[in-house]
């Protein structure tokens, strides 16, 4: 497969505003669909909102928003760090010999927010649920690339990440450099996106789970509100170098 290349249908992001508003000059208006992660659900109905942690349910309402207009035959989700809240407290619960939530059981898998947006929906839509490391977002891209492969021509591709239990970032040292946000991608089959990485030396090698450094997806986000036709976004052993042809 030589690289990654697609031309982008449409879009819908859920940020935290409070620090991506800098992304913006002054004299431009934010577009109507880079909206405040705290706003309000757009088409998640409540009550299954409140079966859903807070990444979940913004990137399964930033799905149905881009499926309220267009249709889509695929569906890619993806998250560095996936279920992580639901499954600190499972482990709470049983480290404490209490019982564990059946809706923190079922809902702990990583394919779960995928599951709730073709359920939702009502659109049996082939999906996929992948994780991989700090490259999550630009891997997913190629899975993209495998299913225009396959045949489909309308893939969404969302990458999203919820809170960060405090176990993980004291034991682990996960952490997360922004607030819970989702970005969701409709995609087709085209040339006016294009992506080749270039390896990093050692010497170069950027740590980007620290604070500081953007996840991908926000990265190549930022670059699009901008309107930069040339980019690169920080990867763990590549640095990935965008073009875009107007």
């Amino acid at each position: 497969m030589e690289g990654i290349h697609f031309r982008l249908l449409a879009w819908h992001a859920r940020v935290p505003l409070a620090s991506c508003a800098k992304w913006l000059p002054p004299s431009q208006a934010r577009p109507g669909n880079l909206v405040d992660a705290a706003a309000a659900m757009r088409h998640l109905p409540m009550m299954t909102a409140r079966r859903l942690g807070v990444g979940d349910r913004l990137v399964v309402d930033g799905v149905l928003s881009l499926l309220a207009d267009q249709a889509a035959d695929a569906l890619v989700l993806c998250s560095q760090h996936g279920e992580l809240e639901r499954n600190d407290r499972i482990l709470q619960s049983l480290a404490a010999d209490q019982p564990v939530s059946p809706t923190d059981f079922t809902m702990s898998v990583h394919n779960a927010a995928a599951g709730t947006c073709t359920i939702v929906a009502g659109q049996p839509l082939v999906s996929t649920s992948l994780s991989a490391g700090a490259d999550t977002f630009q891997q997913a891209l190629f899975e993209v690339m495998g299913f225009f492969q396959a045949g489909h021509r309308r893939v969404i591709l969302a990458d999203f990440e919820g809170h960060i239990p405090a176990f993980y970032q004291r034991q682990a040292g996960v952490v997360l450099p922004v607030a819970p946000y989702a970005v969701c991608l409709l995609l087709v089959p085209g040339t006016d996106w294009r992506c080749q990485p270039r390896p990093l030396g050692p010497a170069s090698a950027v740590r980007v789970s620290t604070p500081g450094v953007l996840p991908q997806s926000l990265q190549w986000l930022r670059a699009l509100v901008q309107g930069r036709d040339a980019h690169a976004v920080q990867g763990q052993s590549h640095e990935w170098h965008w073009s875009h042809t107007p």
